[in-house]
């Protein structure tokens, strides 16, 4: 088993959009700290007409470091928030994709400095020529430089536009250095400090890279906690007549009605508890699991699970409560709900993991794949987003099987127990997203799916 990564609750002060958001957080490796408690605060907004808007930052909310952000905006951003864990999963995982794990994938930030740096090598033998080439090669050269000067202007990093100003130095060198004569391995070793910045870059992505994946895990990690939580607890109450096998609390119950001290728990154990005949040993036993349930689910302060969390510790709550009073039919019932319950965060595990990360790293692929296919092209000739994802709509049938596979798992859950009954509105919203990948609207079937997660 993975060691846990260490955590704790530190006071620390986060800056989005000017700002300042302070308090208790929970801080994990990697630069990802979770919202302790709903804070409220005067956001700027930028327009015409500047202006601030109230926003409200509940209680479970996750914040990523972003060093480029924070230098882009001086110190004005230094944290994203994030609505829940999936979200900044979903986050990592496309910044990852981003950067690309290898310079073989289109699209990616990898691809485009080796493309770049490709680029500059082919130009240094030319610059070294100078003069002794045709006029026809060498306008093809200049050409070249001017298209490679154009594109790493654009960028926002910092290195890639020093490359630039480099290339165009190279340019200027080459017809004519400071003293008027041309200067063609003055200009080789500007095109050489160009590769050497695009470089740098490069080796920045690969370790913003290696980061941000480690960013995921932690997420993974800290999501799969709340997971064996519930699974440990569904198991304690879980009887499968098919398998003649009971959880414990089922075994305990025996205990306390057959009046058998065979197999109890040894006094010593039971910490304070003043059980001093079977059926109460059996029920005190009960108590002491189910508090402790409560109390770690107490414990869970991220979103989306703190929702689940808040329910399953209501049921918790009722179920310690009437345990020594009530009749074992009563309390099994009250049980049950708790084992209900716990189906709720397996379906949202199930429907974020394995069917909205799925779609939406397609999603992001097909975007980066349009986006290189796209440079160098006129904008009124460029294709939508929309109409990319539409003739790549093959990719998302494996989605379409999930989505199947949730549904039958959402059978199986109940809102009987719920204040506001949602299974109605999550079917709806299932036939929504089916429909919408049927007609190769993956957008819209993503709206749908979030709209389900909003909901369970």
């Amino acid at each position: 088993m993975n060691a846990q990564p260490k955590r704790f609750i530190v006071q620390s002060v986060v800056c989005y959009r000017g700002s300042e958001i302070s308090g208790p957080f929970v801080h994990l490796p990697y630069g990802v700290l979770v919202q302790v408690k709903s804070r409220t605060v005067l956001l700027a907004k930028k327009g015409r007409h500047p202006t601030t808007i109230e926003r409200r930052f509940p209680a479970g909310t996750v914040w990523i470091s972003n060093k480029d952000i924070e230098v882009r905006t001086k110190g004005a951003t230094t944290f994203v928030p994030y609505d829940d864990l999936f979200a900044a999963y979903r986050a990592c995982s496309h910044t990852s994709n981003q950067y690309g794990v290898d310079s073989k994938t289109a699209g990616t930030e990898t691809a485009d400095l080796a493309r770049n740096i490709n680029t500059s090598r082919k130009l240094v033998p030319f610059a070294l020529r100078g003069r002794s080439l045709s006029e026809c090669v060498r306008k093809g050269h200049d050409l070249l430089l001017h298209e490679e000067v154009v594109e790493l202007l654009q960028k926002r990093d910092e290195r890639k536009r020093d490359a630039a100003s480099l290339l165009l130095g190279a340019k200027e060198t080459l017809v004519a250095d400071a003293l008027g004569r041309p200067n063609p391995g003055g200009s080789a070793m500007r095109i050489g400090g160009s590769i050497g910045m695009l470089l740098k870059r490069n080796d920045l992505v690969i370790l913003l890279g290696d980061i941000i994946d480690s960013r995921a895990v932690v997420l993974h990690d800290y999501i799969d906690e709340f997971l064996r939580l519930s699974e440990a607890l569904w198991a304690e109450i879980h009887e499968s007549e098919h398998l003649q096998s009971k959880g414990r609390l089922w075994r305990l119950f025996d205990l306390a009605e057959k009046g058998s001290k065979k197999n109890a728990m040894p006094l010593e154990r039971m910490r304070g508890l003043d059980a001093l005949d079977s059926r109460d040993l059996g029920r005190a036993s009960v108590v002491s699991i189910l508090r402790f349930y409560r109390s770690a689910f107490a414990k869970v302060l991220t979103r989306p699970f703190c929702r689940n969390a808040r329910r399953l510790i209501k049921d918790l709550d009722h179920a310690i409560e009437h345990c020594r009073s009530e009749t074992l039919p009563e309390l099994k019932r009250r049980l049950e709900i708790i084992q209900r319950g716990t189906r709720w965060a397996f379906a949202l595990n199930y429907l974020h993991l394995m069917i909205l990360a799925p779609l939406s790293t397609k999603i992001e692929a097909i975007r980066l794949e349009r986006r290189d296919r796209m440079r160098g092209v006129p904008h009124s000739q460029r294709t939508t987003l929309a109409a990319e994802l539409a003739n790549e709509s093959g990719r998302f049938v494996g989605i379409q099987r999930e989505l199947d596979v949730f549904e039958r798992k959402l059978r199986r859950c109940s809102d009987l127990d719920l204040v506001v009954p949602v299974k109605q509105r999550v079917e709806t919203q299932i036939a929504a997203a089916k429909a919408a990948l049927s007609d190769r609207r993956p957008l819209a079937a993503k709206a749908a799916l979030l709209a389900i997660a909003g909901l369970l």
